[in-house]
């Protein structure tokens, strides 16, 4: 072989060692494709007890976050900010609702968060454990991440109750046990009536994106506003636009976050009976 050319396989071969394109098994610490936690940036074990993992701020994206996965209850949903009341909701978690203390940049944004499913990935002794949640509730306090609820704590943390690290990210619901405890209905807030109304959406697929009505009768349309000021993880229904119309029915739409939709019938009548709910299809 001529001197150039051997010099030439020899920076190849140099080149190929250095970017890592070897072919052999994943060394950059992160699980493989499709694994528990897959691309995740949790280190490969834990420097000290896994279960008094050390307090961090969360870190926060559109897809989820990392940071301390915490517990702070083994029963069935009972309340929240989300405010669905009593519940048999199983697998459950408060989000966070700070990155900084005190900023309001975590995901929880008054409630728009609420419903979403997530999974959570948990650094543990036993290598990284898994498990799906339905946001109930947010968690204000400085370092909290997601704080587990029910049957959560016992699914992922392997070495007690305990500060884990760990990292979410958003999720479709369906599959997963435990984090429903009926088909998705639309649900009026009690204390409306025909002058003030608003609506949240319990057991929903995933996230909600946005709440639109469009009369059945007529091309009148519009959305339901976010409220923003007076209810946390509630769609205000107009009032002369609605409440106050005519119309025999409006078509009601939930968009959620992955473009799928769900549908229902109203009256302007049962847009405003108080505590009612209404089954999405």
């Amino acid at each position: 072989m001529k001197p150039a050319l051997v010099a030439l396989c020899a920076a190849l071969v140099v080149a190929l060692f250095a970017c890592g394109g070897s072919g052999g098994a994943n060394t950059d610490g992160a699980p493989e494709a499709g694994g528990p936690g897959a691309g995740s940036a949790l280190p490969t074990q834990c420097t000290g007890a896994c279960n008094a993992a050390t307090p961090v701020a969360p870190t926060a994206s559109g897809t989820g976050g990392e940071g301390n996965v915490t517990m702070y209850s083994t029963g069935a949903s009972h309340g929240g900010a989300c405010g669905y009341g009593s519940t048999n909701i199983l697998s459950y978690a408060a989000i966070h609702t700070n990155v900084a203390a005190g900023d309001g940049q975590g995901p929880w944004q008054r409630g728009k968060v609420c419903g979403q499913c997530a999974e959570v990935t948990v650094l543990t002794s036993q290598g990284l454990k898994t498990t799906t949640v339905r946001i109930v509730d947010k968690c204000p306090d400085n370092h909290c991440g997601i704080d587990l609820g029910g049957t959560a704590p016992s699914a992922v943390m392997a070495d007690g109750f305990g500060r884990y690290a760990g990292q979410w990210r958003f999720v479709a619901c369906a599959g997963h046990p435990g984090v429903s405890d009926g088909a998705p209905t639309l649900n009026v807030k009690d204390g409306s009536n025909a002058w003030w109304s608003r609506v949240r959406v319990h057991n929903p697929a995933t996230g909600v994106a946005s709440i639109t009505y469009q009369d059945t009768g007529s091309s009148a349309q519009g959305s339901f506003a976010f409220d923003a000021t007076n209810v946390e993880n509630a769609y205000e229904v107009p009032a002369a636009a609605v409440l106050q119309s005519s119309a025999a029915t409006f078509l009601i739409t939930v968009n959620y976050v992955d473009g799928t939709k769900a549908t229902v019938q109203l009256s302007p009548a049962q847009l405003g009976a108080a505590s009612a709910s209404y089954p999405l299809n």
